[in-house]
């Protein structure tokens, strides 16, 4: 036999199968709708984060920049639909976070008077109006009129021992309308940031900041 003849012979191609076709499509089918929730689900993950440390970081600022400056400041926590009233200067926009440098540096009232200052401003809750329904804001219950924040605001104050105070306007008119509250003198405030849900329901995720009496807030 001559040399060519004793090759072996090469097996031809053979085809893809419309079956394997299939077994392909439906693999990357399942990885892209897997991916998708979880894309989906980070976004939601990620809104709902990052309220909360927005909100603790103002929070915690507030603190220190009563201590160290020897002033008061407090820090207003905006519900998403407040339409708080007050003068130029009065940190009204909803779904913000404001710090605010009081005028009187000794002052205990914890709420926006003729003089004081913004000194920072955040949005916790993000502009766009579908997207700000996903994220929610729960307090304690009996600080602010319902089970979320709405159209109502709370303030954390600090003296310049870093003393904290809370006010709270829970009829959403604004500057005149914050009041103390004294429930939570000597207690954690728990808020928890949570992603939107139907009525009944449980959250997913939620986020928790702890404000505590004479100390820095603390996220989770």
């Amino acid at each position: 036999m001559t040399p060519a003849e004793n090759r072996p012979r090469r097996r031809g191609r053979r085809g893809v199968t419309l079956l394997e076709v299939m077994v392909v499509v439906a693999i990357v089918g399942v990885l892209g709708a897997l991916s998708a929730g979880f894309t989906v689900q980070m976004l939601k993950s990620s809104r709902v984060n990052t309220a909360a440390k927005t909100v603790n970081a103002a929070i915690g600022l507030a603190r220190q920049r009563s201590i160290t400056a020897g002033c008061a400041h407090f820090a207003q926590l905006n519900g998403p639909t407040y339409t708080g009233a007050g003068p130029q200067g009065f940190p009204r926009t909803p779904g913000t976070v404001a710090i605010v440098r009081k005028a009187d540096c000794d002052s205990t009232n914890a709420f926006f008077e003729a003089g004081d200052r913004i000194v920072e401003s955040e949005q916790w809750s993000p502009d766009d109006p579908f997207l700000r329904a996903q994220v929610e804001v729960r307090p304690p219950p009996g600080l602010v009129g319902g089970a979320h924040m709405a159209n109502d605001a709370i303030t954390f104050g600090f003296d310049r021992l870093g003393r904290r105070s809370i006010f709270v306007d829970m009829t959403g008119g604004g500057m005149g309308n914050f009041v103390v509250n004294n429930v939570f003198d000597a207690t954690d405030v728990l808020v928890v940031f949570e992603e939107s849900v139907p009525p009944g329901n449980n959250p997913q995720l939620g986020v928790t900041m702890r404000v505590r009496p004479a100390s820095s807030p603390r996220v989770n």
